[in-house]
């Protein structure tokens, strides 16, 4: 399995003012909050699963984030992504600019999409693979935030499913019972 990561809003929260507390990292004049459990999220990730980072920001900003927060095991990704590898286009309904990461581009590299996961919190950004994502709740920087440990054992359940495509994802929370 492969499970993609987007980082902003997802993994960590980045604000230029701080928050009532101290940042766990700073970048390139940036506050980072990282989301509760995200090192243990990641290392488990590690264990179970290929893993890759996909984001919408550029390199100069993600690249000292992610080797803040992943360390040595930065060079673990099977791939490090960033705005240059989105697509922007424009919502029909909306009018308004979306970032778009098609999956078709992971295929290219031989990945079976049968096996792949895009975790994002923006949505629209998987509309075309919906059934590759799942849709995680915005961090936004509160220490009390349970998204990780939740999402990592719902992954958990998956990592045997031949086809995650064909498994409803909407909901996921709820199916952990």
């Amino acid at each position: 399995m492969l499970v993609i990561l987007d980082i902003d809003e997802t993994l960590v929260y980045s604000t230029p003012s701080p928050l009532n507390r101290s940042a766990d990292d700073h970048v390139v004049g940036y506050h980072v909050y990282y989301r509760p459990g995200v090192k243990a999220f990641i290392h488990a990730l590690f264990g179970m699963a290929h893993v890759a980072v996909w984001t919408a920001s550029d390199r100069g900003y993600a690249t000292p984030l992610l080797q803040g927060l992943l360390g040595p095991d930065l060079e673990r990704l099977m791939f490090f992504w960033t705005h240059n590898r989105c697509t922007v286009r424009q919502d029909l309904r909306t009018a308004q600019q979306v970032t778009w990461k098609p999956l078709r581009k992971v295929r290219r590299m031989g990945v079976d999409l049968r096996r792949v996961l895009i975790v994002d919190n923006t949505p629209s950004t998987f509309a075309d693979n919906y059934g590759n994502g799942i849709a995680v709740r915005d961090y936004l920087g509160a220490e009390t935030d349970d998204e990780l440990p939740l999402l990592q054992r719902y992954i958990t359940s998956l990592r045997d499913v031949p086809n995650v495509r064909a498994v409803e994802k909407r909901g996921w929370r709820h199916r952990l019972g």
